[in-house]
């Protein structure tokens, strides 16, 4: 069982399958850090969801509560909020060296980035002028992309966004979700 608060940390070579009250499914690639902000405790809830996503790599494959919810889940990284509506997407997460080299290359800057990927539906990618990390963006200076099938877009932490070619990476946890070997 995972608690609100609790932070889930994969190793180098670990993996994470997580599937919430609502039959959502969250899989954690290696070399990540994961945080269950806020999540509702039975399906008939009205309760929203915060996913915080430190670093690494997410795949997730939306449950009952966020199709019929969307508008209450949320899942953040250091420089962009996205929002869940579709039923699937990959996230990303990094900062500085440890980002990986065909994202930091297309990024050309240093710092944070998030890339997202959606796979299904839409996704809303909300960036710009952030109050700090994890806290909303303020007035003014935020901005929301929305995102469909197939699409991938590249956010820095100086609030630059563009699409990109969907980085190799990516598109193998895409397409082979448990990450064993093809």
């Amino acid at each position: 069982a995972v608690d609100p608060g609790d932070r889930i940390v994969t190793g180098t070579n670990g993996m994470a399958q997580l599937t919430m009250v609502d039959q959502a499914r969250l899989s954690l690639r290696p070399s990540t850090q994961f945080v269950i902000e806020a999540y509702p405790d039975r399906r008939e809830s009205e309760q929203g969801g915060v996913l915080n996503l430190i670093k690494g790599t997410l795949r997730t494959f939306t449950g009952l509560l966020a199709s019929a919810n969307r508008e209450r889940f949320v899942m953040k990284t250091r420089v962009a909020t996205v929002g869940i509506r579709g039923s699937g997407n990959i996230l990303y997460a990094c900062e500085d060296k440890e980002c990986d080299e065909s994202v930091s290359g297309i990024a050309h800057a240093e710092g944070a980035l998030t890339v997202n990927h959606t796979i299904e539906g839409s996704h809303a990618i909300t960036f710009g002028d952030f109050a700090g990390p994890g806290l909303p963006p303020q007035q003014g200076g935020a901005q929301t992309l929305i995102t469909g099938p197939g699409q991938t877009v590249l956010v820095t932490g100086k609030g630059d966004v563009k699409y990109i070619p969907t980085p190799q990476f990516m598109a193998d946890a895409a397409t082979n979700p448990t990450g064993a070997a093809k």
